[in-house]
């Protein structure tokens, strides 16, 4: 019977001692920096850059921010990693091929390319000096308080660099043509906008209210009322109601709504005016001389590199969401596969360089023009 149960615990601790080799050994293979492919990912979670230490802390660079929280990682079978923070946790699959990981989440998945040694830009530094860019990442996103980003000692250029792909606007930058109407409703008003066209709240005719059914008479389904000026962006629609045309919006805060373009003498939202300048992306709605904003939802910094290319070892600053930029010259479609640049400054910042309005992948704008009542 003794040499029975010897024979049990000694093959207990020699399979765990298999796990042991098998989650060290993945674990060893995960440690240092990931850079995100912006373009594949299609997860909120932990879409940014990674740095996994040698003590099964992750560090993070991205979109979320969660007070003081640790993020920490520990890889429990092959295939299987456990995300922490503070005392929450959850189980991701995850799939390493040499310098290539993905990990799913319950929201979708996530790529990531290994980070060489001498790729690591000054503001990276070592594994063991953390970059002061680098936040704690709630694994569960929330809409806490973005930390600000610090500036980097990065030099800032003067001018703007030659584009990697010419530009060709289909407009001239300043030029607005006047809106055209059209009835796309029968017995309803008349419409400027289709969708996945961008608007604004009329300065002229005042604040309106964002509802959640395409109503006239608001009753219980008001969500808020939109100040003048604020941007949307068109994504369903149009709906009759009483004589009005509904248009389905999202705001740059991503909240979505249903609201009414106008009625038979004015119009309470307004079109702005855009213009196809990269094949396949969105349409910009920025111009040379204007002003734009990090739309602020969902929240993610906006990176500024010196050309219209995504080069993690290049970055110049992250811009949090709702700062704003000057736009100074552009558009320009970078190497074709990451969507419309433009070279602006940070205002709060002083740093110059290039950023991106919007890419091939999201259904949304990174960036958002400011508009004033003389446009």
């Amino acid at each position: 019977m003794k040499k029975h149960i010897a024979q049990i615990v000694i093959f207990f601790f020699l399979f765990s001692l298999l796990l042991s080799a098998c989650d060290g050994s993945t674990q060893v293979d995960l440690r240092g920096s990931w850079q995100i492919d912006w373009t594949s990912s299609s997860s909120s979670s932990l879409y940014g850059d990674l740095n996994f230490d040698d003590h099964k802390k992750l560090e993070f660079v991205g979109a979320y921010s969660f007070d003081s929280a640790t993020l920490r990682y520990a890889v429990i079978s092959p295939g299987k990693m456990k995300l922490t923070v503070n005392d929450n946790a959850q189980v991701v699959d995850f799939f390493l091929d040499g310098d290539l990981l993905q990990i799913n989440f319950p929201d979708g998945t996530n790529y990531y390319q290994r980070v060489k040694q001498n790729q690591l830009g000054n503001d990276q530094g070592e594994a063991s000096t953390p970059d002061p860019n680098q936040i704690s990442f709630d694994i569960f996103p929330t809409q806490e308080t973005v930390i600000q980003p610090t500036n980097t000692n990065r030099p800032i250029p003067t001018t703007a660099p030659t584009p990697v792909q010419a530009r060709t606007p289909t407009n001239k930058p300043n030029q607005t043509p006047v809106p055209t109407k059209y009835y796309p409703l029968g017995d309803c008003a008349a419409s400027q906008l289709s969708v996945g066209d961008s608007a604004f709240v009329n300065f002229a005719t005042g604040s309106i209210t964002i509802r959640n059914e395409p109503v006239a008479r608001i009753g219980n389904s008001a969500i808020r009322k939109l100040s003048v000026g604020e941007v949307l962006h068109v994504i369903g629609g149009p709906v009759c109601d009483m004589g009005w045309v509904f248009w389905e919006v999202r705001t740059v805060n991503s909240e979505k709504g249903w609201l009414p373009e106008g009625d038979s003498s004015e119009f309470w939202i307004l079109p702005i005016h855009t213009r196809d300048v990269c094949s396949g992306a969105k349409p910009t709605r920025l111009v040379i001389g204007g002003r734009a904003f990090v739309e602020p939802m969902p929240v993610d910094h906006n990176r500024i590199y010196p050309e219209p290319i995504i080069d993690a070892s290049k970055l110049l600053y992250r811009m949090r969401p709702g700062s704003y930029m000057k736009v100074l010259d552009g558009p320009s479609c970078g190497n074709g596969q990451s969507g419309v640049w433009w070279y602006v400054e940070s205002e709060d910042s002083g740093i110059r360089g290039w950023t991106r309005e919007s890419d091939y992948v999201k259904d949304y704008y990174f960036i958002a023009p400011v508009i004033t009542d003389t446009q």
